[in-house]
Formats: structure tokens, C-alpha cells, sequence
């Protein structure tokens, strides 16, 4: 590396929700969809999530959001193999895996409300519903099934996970 040069840091999850929470006209949506893209992207085994892929808009009405989803694909399929280069960390830089303990963990740094926590867990114990019919729509919207078949242990995962949360 030239001595003009710097590290860009790559952030982690938690940084990049505290930063969108901070510019959202809702930051409570925008969690919520913060998050289920996340989970989608996991479910779906899409490691290509880094910070460039996730992006806020502000609309004509000022209404700061995300904007729609894009970039999204099943990258484990990928001879490259791109790697998974954000992630949900504790304070100490552990990398967290189960949404139990990243919502624990963002209440606990103050990112949300124990209020926005409960009801941040409620609504995704409800998307787990969505989540476990993931393979009915990916076979609706044309999804290969041996592409299918090698994301239903991560979609499982993702379901228990987010069933199961308090």
C-alpha cells in the first residue's frame, strides 16, 4: 500500500444500521427491512452483502429509505467464491450469527429501544413465515431447483432462528 493511501474500513452490520437509522424518515421500517434483507441474504446464501450493495435513497417527497433491493443473487454459486464481508459484530469484534443475539446486542449498544427490540422481534417472528416459504416462491419465480436444494438447510436455519426469537 502507497503511504497516501488508506484502508477504507469495511464496517459491520451493526455501523451500517446505526448510520441508515440515522438519516431514515422511519428508522424503525428501515430496520425491519435492514434486517429481513439480511436474513433473506443468508437464507439465500448470497455472500455478496457488502455496504456497496445496500443503499438509502431520499425520494422527491424528502422520505429518506432504502431503496429497492439489488444485487441480489445466490453468489455461493460463484467459481469465485465471493466472500461474506459484513457482518453483525459484538463490541469486541466477534463475529455474532443468530439474530437472538444481534438484537440483543443493538439494544444493548443503544441502537434500538428495548420497545424497538420487542417489537423489532415480533415482526421478525412473523417474517419466519415468509422465510419458510421461500422455496415455494423461488420454484414460483423460476429458481433452479438444484440451486434451491443447496439454500433449503440455510432457509431452515434462518426459519428456527427467527420462529424462535424473544
Amino acid at each position: 500500500m502507497l503511504a497516501t493511501e488508506q484502508r477504507i474500513p469495511r464496517g459491520n452490520q451493526n455501523e451500517l444500521l446505526a448510520a441508515l437509522r440515522r438519516r431514515a424518515t422511519d428508522p424503525a421500517t428501515e430496520t425491519l427491512e435492514f434486517i429481513q434483507r439480511d436474513v433473506l441474504n443468508l437464507a439465500m446464501r448470497n455472500t455478496d452483502n457488502h455496504a456497496r450493495n445496500t443503499a438509502a435513497q431520499r425520494t422527491p417527497d424528502g422520505v429518506v429509505r432504502l431503496t429497492p433491493v439489488f444485487d441480489f443473487a445466490p453468489m455461493f454459486l460463484d467459481s469465485g467464491l465471493v466472500p461474506r464481508s459484513v457482518h453483525w459484530r459484538t463490541p469486541n469484534g466477534d463475529r455474532m450469527t443468530n439474530w437472538q443475539g444481534v438484537l440483543d446486542e443493538l439494544a444493548n449498544s443503544c441502537i434500538l429501544s428495548p420497545t424497538e427490540r420487542e417489537v423489532l422481534a415480533q415482526d421478525l417472528r412473523g417474517f419466519s413465515a415468509t422465510v419458510a416459504r421461500l422455496p415455494e416462491l423461488a420454484i414460483e419465480c423460476g429458481v433452479e431447483m438444484r440451486v434451491l436444494q443447496q439454500c433449503l438447510a440455510a432457509i431452515d436455519a434462518q426459519v428456527r432462528q427467527l420462529a424462535t426469537l424473544r
